[in-house]
């Protein structure tokens, strides 16, 4: 089965056009179609982080759609490994999928959930 992890050909993409999508799109389509990526790739963990973000990208262009899918496709690796949840959600794994995207940062907003905003309250009317 590991023979089929990767593609025989590393150049192979770098020919197809993956990026079907405007700048500026950033609905939650990404991530109806996200799980299986991640899932195939839960070996490979940085690869399973890279690839979720490329196929963000055949529908959205918008760069928070792309990242939020590299930040919920390590999630969804982390909890397949049984990683605590309370390991998940720390700031370290933004460090790692960092790491994993070259030091690039991922966009604000997703750094802002990332770096615990979740866990805040926010006041709801009664």
């Amino acid at each position: 089965m590991t023979e089929i992890d990767f593609l025989s050909d590393p150049l192979l993409p770098q020919h197809f056009r993956v990026e079907y999508s405007s700048l500026g799109i950033a609905y939650n389509g990404s991530f109806i179609r996200l799980a299986p990526v991640p899932l195939f790739f839960y070996r490979h963990l940085a690869k399973a982080v890279q690839c979720s973000g490329v196929s963000a990208k055949l529908t959205h262009g918008d760069k928070k759609a792309v990242d939020a899918c590299h930040y919920y496709g390590a999630l969804i690796v982390g909890a397949v490994k049984n990683v605590p949840k309370a390991e998940l959600l720390t700031e370290q794994i933004y460090s790692a999928i960092q790491n994993w995207l070259n030091k690039k940062p991922l966009h604000l907003e997703v750094q802002t959930i990332a770096k615990d905003s979740f866990k805040k309250k926010e006041a709801r009317i009664r």
